[in-house]
């Protein structure tokens, strides 16, 4: 032991130690230690006093167990050490093993390590061991007991939902923060006073604290609310609502609840009522204008008042019904007799799928093998379309006036009891109607035609199928072209008009095709790509529903980069291009280049374009035509044609021009100076036109340029610029 005292480490290393030395050696270091040099030896390894529960019971526990119960057991020093004890937590030792047939579960406990925090179940079980009391209060159940074993603090407000208890309060520090009961069986029993720390997490709840002789018990107790004018029940007796708004407590009643209404209360709404319902205190009610409306045929209320005019049915084919049973007013519905209608329509299998005196809507939405019936006379208002195979039946009593009966889909065909010449006729330019009697019935249907020609006045022109190419040819805007039955193209053909082709795909194209004028657009209900070429461009094809719409389009607009005019002896005598980074370098005069000689020596080209624009803008907005085109200047160019478009924006570099003025002047090279010595850098744009010899630094060099060009040698004709 003496040994391990100077350690000085913590629990791992006393393991490594005594792992080293036999049990009979360490038994006998301890018999030989004294009592005042254990507590040198624990304070050596970090342990202080409060975490030894009795250095005396700590001593004559270490006498007993290894020297003792080891000595009984007949363990000694030829060779069995400590290593042969598995090693736990906190300088636990155990063994469990058989020493001359008989079982030894041995354990050797050095020192103890308690934390800060500990947490315990109802049953004693350890939920929790650590040093943060907010971690130890997070998620606890009912009869869980936080033991505080040393000062700690609590850094954030912790919600309690269970009943808990709380051992070592008084070592614990607040910091303004506290425990919040968060639901209303929750319960704080301490072992001290914490009611500062104690706080109410819910509105209708306050904190109630009792004393007792050894512990202070914290509750919530709820706060008394106001009684509310109205209450809902069900047929129970439950209570589903509670409240001052008649309009919250009558929506979504359901059969057997009873609204009572205890105080004076405006309606501020009309109420819909589908359930059986009983209406308590209906006199103390204010309707004003609003009332209540019986939206199911089962729907009844049961009031212990008049409520006069202010109940009214929500249902066409109802009235409302009043019945006085003694002191209760029974208001419920009551079908109304049912009319017998005009028209009655049945489809295929017999069932009623309309019944009205409408003419017009007995037709509309028909389908195959429906059957209109006309029982009384009935007035004709409208054309009517049909688009079905139809039976009428009580034709004759159809007063048909101006209108008539229109076949308007190919299929469309119409069985009638009477005849009704001159008053059914196509819809269709490209068929014609068709009739016959057979057995006292008139059947109408269409008939096809080939090629029909419907011009947007309404008039048709008919024309075989031969004269396809002439047709197409021959086309005017809004033309509508029917192809019933095959037709061959063989030739190109022009079309200059918008145009569409129904029934497109019985035309076969041997050899020919039609060629879209520029601007032309064409629809068809077949898809005709590979047959269409456009007189200039290309055709693109664009579905829309279960037609085809075709367009001629212009090839894309592409903008090449600028290029600059440079003279040995002109305005530009230097210019680069920096397509990458889209930057214009120019050499300019020292006093500078103007935005319309700009636009005269820097042009641009693109391809497919019908207009081109070059926009220069600096800081302060567009640069007009007299201004100086500066460093830092943005050249937008811009090209399109009817189709598309396209931009592309450079700035300019004016070399030498490090102020952004657009002029080269001394102060430019002041400037220069000022960067290389490190008093005043440049940067962006104007860093680049400070290289004027590009060489990709910034020197004095760059500087003495400047100034010869700006002193002697633009004019005299001796300058060379570093961008040729």
């Amino acid at each position: 032991m003496r040994g391990c005292a100077q350690l000085y480490g913590s629990t791992l290393l006393l393991k490594t130690a005594l792992e080293k030395v036999t049990v009979s050696q360490f038994v006998g270091a301890v018999k030989a230690t004294r009592r005042a040099d254990i507590n040198t030896m624990l304070a050596s390894l970090g342990i202080d006093a409060p975490q030894i529960a009795s250095l005396a019971e700590i001593y004559y526990k270490l006498l007993r167990v290894c020297g003792g119960v080891m000595n009984r057991l007949e363990i000694n020093g030829s060779g069995r050490t400590l290593g042969s004890f598995a090693t736990g937590e906190n300088g636990i030792y155990h063994a469990d093993t058989t020493v001359k047939g008989v079982a030894l579960d041995a354990t050797l406990r050095l020192f103890t390590d308690k934390k800060l925090v500990t947490v315990t179940d109802a049953r004693g079980a350890v939920l929790y061991d650590g040093d943060s009391l907010d971690e130890a209060l997070k998620n606890r159940a009912d009869g869980d007991v936080i033991t505080v074993n040393s000062p700690v603090d609590l850094d954030e407000d912790a919600t309690v939902s269970a009943k808990i208890s709380m051992v070592g309060t008084e070592r614990i520090t607040w910091n303004s923060h506290g425990l919040i009961l968060a639901a209303a069986e929750a319960q704080i029993t301490a072992d001290s006073d914490i009611e500062a720390a104690v706080m109410s997490g819910l509105d209708t709840h306050t904190v109630e604290k009792t004393a007792t002789e050894d512990a202070f018990v914290y509750t919530l107790k709820e706060i008394p609310q106001p009684e509310k004018k109205i209450v809902v029940t069900d047929r129970t007796g439950v209570v589903l609502y509670k409240g001052d708004s008649l309009a919250e407590a009558l929506r979504g009643r359901r059969d057997g609840d009873t609204v009572t209404v205890r105080e004076a209360v405006a309606m501020t709404e009309n109420a819909e009522i589908s359930a059986k319902i009983t209406l308590v205190g209906a006199e103390k009610i204010a309707l004003g204008s609003y009332g209540f409306i019986l939206t199911d045929a089962n729907a009844v209320i049961e009031a212990d008042a008049e409520l006069g005019d202010k109940v009214l049915s929500g249902l066409d084919t109802h009235t409302v019904t009043v019945v006085h049973q003694g002191s209760k007013v029974i208001y419920s519905l009551t079908e109304k007799p049912v009319e017998l209608k005009k028209i009655i329509v049945t489809d295929v299998s017999g069932a009623t799928v309309y019944e009205g005196d409408s003419l017009s809507e007995a037709f509309r939405g028909r389908r195959d093998g429906d059957t209109i019936t006309v029982r009384e006379a009935v007035t004709m208002t409208e054309n009517i379309q049909i688009t079905a195979s139809l039976t009428l039946s009580g034709a004759a009593k159809i007063d048909f006036g101006a209108n008539k009966l229109l076949l308007a889909a190919q299929n469309a065909r119409l069985v009638s009891d009477a005849s009704l010449a001159g008053k059914i006729d196509s819809a269709l330019a490209a068929y014609g109607l068709g009739a016959e009697e057979r057995d006292g019935r008139f059947i109408y249907s269409l008939a096809s035609r080939i090629i029909v020609v419907l011009h947007p006045d309404g008039t048709a022109d008919v024309y075989s199928s031969s004269k396809l190419a002439q047709v197409l040819q021959q086309a005017e805007a809004g033309d509508e072209i029917y192809v019933y039955g095959p037709a061959t193209l063989s030739a190109q053909v022009l079309v200059n008009a918008d145009i569409t082709i129904r029934a497109a795909g019985n035309i076969t194209f041997d050899g020919g095709r039609i060629l879209l004028g520029t601007g032309v657009t064409l629809k068809a209900d077949a898809s005709l790509l590979g047959a269409l070429a456009a007189q200039s461009g290309r055709v693109i094809e664009t579905p829309r529903g279960n037609m085809f719409l075709y367009n001629t389009i212009l090839d894309d607009v592409t903008i090449s980069a600028p290029t600059a005019a440079v003279t040995e002896n002109g305005l530009v005598r230097g210019a680069k291009i920096d397509t990458e980074n889209k930057l214009i370098y120019l050499d300019v005069a020292p006093s500078g280049i103007t935005a319309e000689q700009f636009r005269a020596l820097v042009t641009f080209s693109a391809e497919n374009a019908s207009r081109t624009e070059m926009q220069l803008a600096g800081e302060d907005g567009t640069v007009s035509e007299s201004a100086l085109v500066a460093t830092g200047t943005k050249v937008t160019m811009t090209a399109a044609n009817a189709y598309s478009s396209a931009e592309a924006v450079y700035t300019v570099i004016i070399l030498g021009d490090t102020n952004c003025n657009g002029r080269i002047e001394s102060g430019d090279g002041t400037r220069i100076n000022l960067h290389f010595i490190g008093t005043r850098l440049l940067d962006g744009y104007a860093l680049l036109a400070a290289d004027t010899n590009q060489n990709g630094r910034v020197e004095s060099g760059d500087a003495v340029n400047i100034a010869a060009k700006y002193a002697y040698k633009w004019d005299d004709g001796t300058y060379t610029s570093a961008l040729k």
